[in-house]
């Protein structure tokens, strides 16, 4: 694939307006601001690590524990001490 993926360097400067107005359906007037960022890496991970194993994992956080131990009861890795 000839595709670069850019890099901070590749990407102009944003710039960032908020427009301040009133949310009649909350308590205070106001509009939640930080989490629709936060909402996709864990689908993205969950869903990565899906397509690479075929076991689904429906419970957060996604512990490697959680990983490897679902490995082992699918026999797709073997357990030893130690690791």
């Amino acid at each position: 694939m000839d595709y670069k993926i850019p890099t901070m360097m590749d990407i102009p400067d944003v710039e960032v307006h908020f427009i301040e107005t009133e949310e009649p359906s909350s308590a205070y007037g106001n509009k939640s601001l930080g989490e629709p960022p936060n909402i996709a890496p864990a689908a993205a991970i969950r869903n990565a690590i899906l397509n690479c194993t075929d076991i689904q994992f429906n419970q957060l956080p996604l512990t490697a524990e959680r990983i490897k131990m679902a490995l082992i009861r699918k026999k797709k890795v073997r357990y030893s001490y130690g690791e």
